[in-house]
């Protein structure tokens, strides 16, 4: 029942959009594993990953 309240939509709204950049990200742009070693390098990759989504 609690699923059929406003709130609860809007809040799983809000998941659903989430899951979906991250399910984006991982297929589309291979974010599951990093091409670089260390935290600075991928980091990188990460920020220019991001930079190159579509925004909402």
């Amino acid at each position: 029942m609690e699923q059929r309240t406003p709130q609860w939509q809007r809040g799983y709204a809000v998941r659903a959009g989430c899951e979906a950049t991250v399910s984006e990200t991982v297929h589309a742009h291979g974010l599951r594993q990093c091409r670089y070693h260390g935290a600075a390098k991928t980091h990188v990759q990460h920020v220019l990953t991001a930079a190159g989504l579509p925004s909402a």
